[in-house]
């Protein structure tokens, strides 16, 4: 037997209040238009790198191409090393150039969907030599690309913001400044873009806005994760209004006791539907709620 529910169904109506969804399309500065068109490029040489290879079978420069050029290649070294004890030596330049190909694809999205300031962090974790002291083979081929190289440099000049961040900053103040008593949830998938969220938000938006970082509990270089007790703290504050704005990362999607809030604010668009849902879940329960949508405009943005 199978059974759905939606908003409307009766046993569930009375336990949510609405939500209205809100696109917000931004435009992409044109200095990022012109990184981005190199990266598609390093990206480029890297697919037809693949496309010479004739064990590889068709691919495109697309995620759901080269993410399905990458599980075949691991289904292959570890069909080798069972039936054979070792790996046909020419599948690791194809290994190499289908992961630097993904990092070319990270890198843009990085640029087109969150900043230069994003696109810059991960350049230089890319810079960073693994604890043997040398790159993994993907790296050096990403990094050495021409294209790659010409972005690297034109980003030392490069200091603008996306507009996504002032439009966030805008929304977001803009709620809390009607509704002083509200609760609002910024969600990225980056860390390094909630940093950069919670600093603007408390920059621009001093009395009227009072953020909280809300990440996992991992912690990489550079970068702390938030423990379990830092999680249940934040969470309490955010109940109590000392804090009325969490940014964080997917953590909050599911799985926690989150107040509900007012607004709900997508820094980019899921091409999950689940977890887009399970988003939309964090408003419109107890009283009418929000969602804002923003969408780099002509980016992979657009088509999710």
């Amino acid at each position: 037997r199978f059974e759905y529910r939606t908003e409307r169904s009766p046993d569930v109506l009375p336990f949510v209040q609405g939500t209205g969804v809100e696109t917000v399309t931004v435009p992409v500065p044109v200095e990022v238009q012109h990184l981005a068109v190199r990266l598609r490029a390093a990206v480029q040489r890297q697919v037809q790198r693949l496309q010479s290879m004739s064990f590889v079978g068709p691919v495109e420069a697309t995620r759901r191409s080269l993410l399905g050029v990458g599980e075949s290649l691991r289904r292959s070294t570890e069909s080798q090393r069972h039936r054979l004890g070792q790996v046909d030596p020419r599948l690791w330049p194809a290994i190499t150039a289908q992961a630097a190909a993904m990092k070319g694809l990270h890198a843009l999205e990085l640029a087109e969907s969150q900043g230069v300031g994003a696109l810059r962090e991960f350049l230089l974790r890319q810079q960073r030599p693994a604890p043997n002291g040398r790159l993994a083979p993907s790296q050096r081929a990403f990094l050495s690309d021409p294209d790659v190289e010409e972005v690297l440099r034109s980003l030392d000049a490069l200091t603008l913001e996306h507009p996504k961040l002032a439009r966030t900053v805008a929304i977001v103040t803009d709620e809390l400044r009607h509704n002083p008593e509200g609760r609002v949830i910024v969600f990225t998938q980056y860390r390094d873009t909630v940093d950069r969220l919670v600093v603007e938000l408390e920059r621009s938006a001093h009395g009227i806005v009072v953020p909280a970082r809300f990440v996992g509990q991992a912690s990489r270089e550079n970068d702390r994760g938030l423990s379990q007790k830092a999680q249940v703290g934040t969470l309490d504050r955010f109940r109590r209004g000392e804090i009325n704005c969490l940014v964080a990362t997917s953590v909050a999607e599911e799985g926690l006791d989150i107040p509900a809030t007012d607004l709900v604010v997508f820094y980019e668009p899921l091409p999950d539907v689940v977890r887009t849902i399970q988003r939309r879940g964090r408003t419109g329960r107890a009283r009418i709620g929000r969602v804002v949508v923003l969408v780099a405009e002509g980016t992979r943005d657009a088509s999710l």
